[in-house]
């Protein structure tokens, strides 16, 4: 290609910056000004659920409830666990359910430490032990 080309080539960029320099110096003239401030995401939970959904005890039976948290943006995925009627089921810290009295149904339940309103729960029911005697023998 000819010099001439490189010539109008370079003239050309020369005006495009020419132009951008007066623009930007034309809006900041006028007080107007533009920040950009960078958002940091906000860590959230977006579902709890309790695994198994549903079980059957006998009352002195033990069983171990899992808790899957959908945490985004790095929030913690931990929970504190609850029921409904400690008196008739309780719950570990850890999730670990433990009969104590027959009852049709019981809520454990897992709450979200990140955002309260975020919980599964699971139904529990507990039936009263069942006594099996030894068979008796008359000769």
């Amino acid at each position: 290609m000819s010099a001439g080309y490189y010539d109008a080539y370079y003239r050309r960029a020369q005006e495009v910056r020419r132009r951008i320099t007066d623009d930007f110096a034309a809006v900041f003239a006028s007080g107007v000004h533009v920040l950009f401030t960078p958002t940091t995401p906000t860590p959230d939970v977006t579902s709890v659920t309790v695994a198994p959904a549903t079980a059957t005890m006998s009352v002195g039976e033990t069983v171990n409830m899992t808790a899957s948290v959908t945490a985004i943006n790095g929030a913690a995925a931990t929970v504190t666990w609850s029921s409904s009627d400690a008196t008739k089921a309780s719950v570990s810290a850890t999730g670990t359910v433990t009969a104590i009295a027959a009852t049709p149904g019981v809520a454990i339940c897992a709450t979200s430490t990140v955002k309260a309103d975020r919980k599964g729960c699971a139904s529990v029911v507990v039936q009263a032990a069942t006594t099996v005697l030894p068979a008796t023998i008359s000769i």
